[in-house]
């Protein structure tokens, strides 16, 4: 039995509020920064991410409202925001 919902034929991009850099991922799965080639997710391909800046050269990376990690521009690498990693800025956020 088919199903009676209605859905998309594509996934619409997500909305980014302002101040937000956006930049569109490769189909290979990298981000264009300053010329240089930084690699998120093939997941990712073809999508638009924000970046926002929370220290100098320093950005969060989100796919709409979700956080993926950090974008290092002054060395061009990314960090996946990771179980572990939610768990200790939760801690540090707690003993504030």
């Amino acid at each position: 039995m088919s199903s009676s919902r209605r859905y998309p034929s594509r996934i619409p991009e997500p909305a980014y509020p302002p101040g937000v850099y956006l930049r569109r991922i490769s189909q290979q799965g990298s981000l264009k920064w300053k010329s240089a080639r930084t690699f998120i997710s093939e997941v990712l391909g073809r999508r638009t991410v924000g970046l926002l800046e929370v220290d100098d050269d320093l950005y969060e990376v989100y796919y709409g409202p979700l956080m993926l990690g950090w974008f290092d521009a002054a060395e061009q690498v990314f960090v996946a925001e990771t179980r572990s990693a939610r768990r200790a800025k939760r801690g540090a956020e707690q003993g504030r």
